[in-house]
């Protein structure tokens, strides 16, 4: 068993009464039970542990915490520290209280440093003039930046020069998306930039379309769990939807929404893999062109691929 023994025990109303006095206070709060607020204390025992003191000695100290002490913080049972219930059994007053106190300080700092640890892992975020308080006396100031500028390297002529699709839109359509398939509590938008960064859109929004319908009314615990198993084990994923065939669509567009949404969803994973390639292979449109249609549809229509233009549509409508 274990204590908790607080520095204002030495500056209080013991203050100066004697080395025997701390000693039985210590053994009070190492042996007391937690859940009863008991201990039980034998004056010949406990003389024997400490050593070089009588049970006389030990009961003259035990007579004393069971006195009242008008000069205690708290005067709860008249200051009185201990409160005989039989021959050897005492109740420890405010054994509890004092308990509550620790434990809600170890909370505090628990909780503080998890709050760091997170915030160096994650992106910058809003930090509450609370929470800014509690740091700043641990925190140290920032060097100011050289005034001096540095020259952007050049760019290397074997990397693409197209300028890849902005992040924050790409975790938009998804958050859109996870908003749409009924999840009782869905992602914040936070989340899913962190998920976009350590699993990657494509597996995303493959694992959002193989678990649209399973995902009413779930937490996003449950979306992230899938996700962590399919990142670790590649066996648990379908089949790949873009090793599949592309269907061929007529000019006039598909038939019906159910086809117009297949085709739109083939077309948006194979522009996905084909921008993975700094060779572009594709004769139905441009790398800029496959760009902007991607960011158009997972802007606008992520919940709703039914209404989304095919690309041979949008190409049409930007002539």
């Amino acid at each position: 068993m274990y204590g908790k023994l607080f520095s204002t025990a030495f500056e209080g109303s013991m203050f100066g009464s004697g080395p025997l006095m701390f000693a039985v206070w210590s053994y009070v709060l190492s042996h007391a039970h937690r859940k009863t607020s008991t201990v039980e204390l034998n004056a010949r025992l406990i003389a024997a542990i400490i050593g070089k003191v009588t049970p006389a000695d030990v009961e003259e100290v035990i007579e004393a915490m069971c006195s009242p002490d008008p000069a205690s913080r708290t005067q709860t049972e008249d200051g009185r520290k201990l409160i005989r219930q039989g021959v050897y059994q005492f109740r420890v007053v405010n054994l509890t209280v004092y308990d509550r106190l620790a434990n809600e300080e170890a909370r505090r700092e628990y909780f503080r440093l998890q709050k760091q640890a997170q915030r160096a892992r994650s992106e910058p975020e809003w930090i509450s003039p609370e929470e800014l308080a509690e740091e700043e006396d641990d925190e140290e100031p920032l060097e100011p930046m050289p005034a001096t500028r540095t020259e952007t390297p050049p760019p290397q002529k074997d990397l693409p020069t197209h300028a890849p699709t902005p992040e924050i839109d790409v975790a938009a359509a998804i958050h859109a998306k996870t908003e749409a398939s009924g999840m009782k509590v869905p992602p914040p938008p936070q989340l899913v930039v962190a998920w976009i960064g350590k699993y990657g859109a494509d597996l995303i929004t493959e694992t959002m379309d193989d678990c649209l319908g399973q995902l009413s009314g779930k937490h996003f615990n449950y979306l992230a769990a899938i996700l962590a198993t399919r990142n670790e084990d590649p066996s648990q994923r379908p089949a790949n939807r873009r090793t599949r065939p592309r269907p061929v669509v007529s000019p006039d567009g598909p038939a019906n929404l159910c086809a117009r949404a297949d085709e739109v969803r083939e077309t948006v994973h194979a522009l996905e893999s084909a921008l993975k390639y700094p060779d572009w292979d594709r004769g139905d449109c441009s790398r800029e062109q496959a760009q902007l249609y991607l960011l158009h549809v997972r802007t606008n229509f992520a919940a709703d691929l039914d209404s989304a233009p095919t690309l041979t549509e949008w190409l049409a409508r930007q002539a």
